[in-house]
């Protein structure tokens, strides 16, 4: 199981398909009876559903410490992006922040003007997806489920081989990343000298 924080409180309501004026993010978590816990009808805001499933056992863990982009080793990409939740569903345009880093860190933020929709991050053992806009955050040990596209991205811009349900695409600046069995997909480009080794002499 993973980590479950919301400053705010508040459970996650799947019948608001907005909170705050803003959209709503939920995330399903693989509690030890999900269904002792929701009962799911049809969801609203399937759209910005992800559902996370793991075999990683229950552990309480702290939030990751901020990543530090401008630390030696941080190759950072920044760009626009459009996501789509799943085949068929309404695509959001946003922007791109990635950054990927030699040890096997990573930083990804899409940001759908002024507020980030999602960040998501990583070290070597573990993990963590966060909704700003909900005070959400869920950490985990290991590796991140694999049926996140933002760790899928990062992982694919690292040159790291994808699990089989992933199709990637990469052509000069523009790219293409979609889970063959949801049909989630993100695209998009990047900015023209964006991608730099933070820390690199120039």
């Amino acid at each position: 199981m993973f980590k479950k924080k919301f400053s705010s409180g508040a459970e996650c309501d799947f019948r608001k398909p907005h909170c705050g004026g803003f959209v709503h993010v939920c995330y399903l978590l693989p509690y030890r009876s999900l269904h002792s816990h929701l009962r799911l009808g049809p969801i609203p805001c399937a759209l910005f559903t992800f559902l996370l499933v793991s075999t990683n056992g229950c552990r309480n863990l702290p939030p990751l410490p901020a990543a530090n982009l401008s630390e030696q080793g941080w190759t950072v990409r920044q760009g626009q992006a459009v996501w789509r939740r799943a085949k068929g569903s309404p695509e959001i345009a946003g922007e791109l922040l990635v950054g990927t880093r030699t040890n096997g860190e990573a930083f990804v933020q899409f940001t759908k003007t002024p507020f980030p929709v999602v960040i998501a991050q990583k070290t070597s053992d573990e993990w963590q997806i966060q909704a700003p806009a909900q005070n959400e955050t869920h950490v985990g040990p290991g590796k991140p489920p694999e049926r996140i596209i933002w760790f899928g991205l990062a992982q694919a811009l690292a040159g790291d081989a994808l699990p089989r349900q992933w199709s990637w695409r990469y052509d000069s600046n523009s790219w293409s990343l979609e889970n063959r069995t949801s049909g989630e997909s993100l695209s998009g480009y990047f900015l023209e000298k964006s991608a730099a080794r933070a820390g690199a002499s120039r």
